[in-house]
């Protein structure tokens, strides 16, 4: 019984191994080129057509790509309408905004970045009182009659794709603050080119905020790993905590703080 229990054990092991394995060559795959195939994955990598559906579903939930007919095509999630974006990886963006909200004390000045994840953290912001500076008229609103909160809205150039105030307006905004925590949303974050994003006046807000505090927290999701964008933001040892929903080993080794969410215990 025990040499059966523990090939059991053995064969569930390589099981989850090969799984990941099969996984991270599809997302090689879509990065180069794009879009995959069922047929084509299944054949380059000997296995059946329902196992890599299995693995398209499982990719498509935690948001690295969207199934397509007869295959999938890789996300480009920054470029990505506001209301999609929201919907994408939505219970991780909500774990991930209730653990960085727990950083915040009563009496800070924060400055929030837009985003859905940044949303997220400004609906579990509970501790009062508390100046909040943004460019995100989403999270303006929450605040917009709370009495106990300072609100400072950085009303630049609007972008309506993504809901926020960009350019030179927003910025002078920020001209003669000094915030305790800047909390900064990633396009992307890779060990070697640190944290860059999608849109150049995007990136000169993100810089301009950590610029602007004392600490710096990076709100991201898992599917922002190992990703690169056009625009320089940060470097990783620039970057005083990282708040997110899973371990990255490769990141904790350049020396990165991380803070996981704890799981849902409604989903698990």
């Amino acid at each position: 019984m025990q040499a059966r229990s523990q090939v059991r054990w053995f064969t569930a092991i390589l099981g989850r191994m090969f799984t990941e394995e099969r996984r991270q060559h599809i997302l090689s795959e879509l990065k180069a080129q794009g879009r995959v195939t069922v047929a084509d994955l299944a054949a380059r990598l000997t296995v059946s057509e329902d196992t890599v559906r299995r693995d398209l579903r499982a990719l498509a939930s935690e948001g690295y790509l969207q199934k397509a007919h007869g295959g999938a095509v890789l996300l480009d999630i920054p470029h990505l309408p506001w209301q999609t974006r929201t919907q994408i990886l939505s219970d991780s963006k909500t774990r991930i905004g209730q653990r960085a909200a727990q950083l915040v004390e009563a009496g800070q000045v924060v400055l929030l970045d837009a985003g859905s994840t940044q949303l997220a953290l400004a609906q579990h912001l509970k501790v009062r009182p508390l100046t909040v500076l943004t460019n995100s008229l989403d999270i303006a609103q929450l605040f917009a009659d709370d009495e106990q909160v300072t609100l400072i809205l950085a009303a630049g150039t609007w972008q309506p794709s993504h809901r926020v105030f960009l350019g030179e307006t927003a910025l002078q905004t920020l001209a003669g603050i000094r915030a305790d925590w800047a909390f900064v949303g990633v396009c992307a974050i890779h060990p070697q080119t640190g944290v860059t994003a999608a849109n150049p006046l995007d990136a000169q807000w993100k810089r301009a905020l950590s610029q602007h505090a004392v600490r710096t927290a990076l709100l991201a999701d898992h599917s922002k790993f190992h990703q690169l964008a056009p625009y320089f933001v940060s470097e990783l040892n620039q970057i005083d905590v990282l708040v997110t929903d899973q371990p990255d080993d490769t990141l904790q080794a350049c020396g990165v703080q991380m803070l996981c969410a704890p799981p849902n215990e409604t989903t698990r």
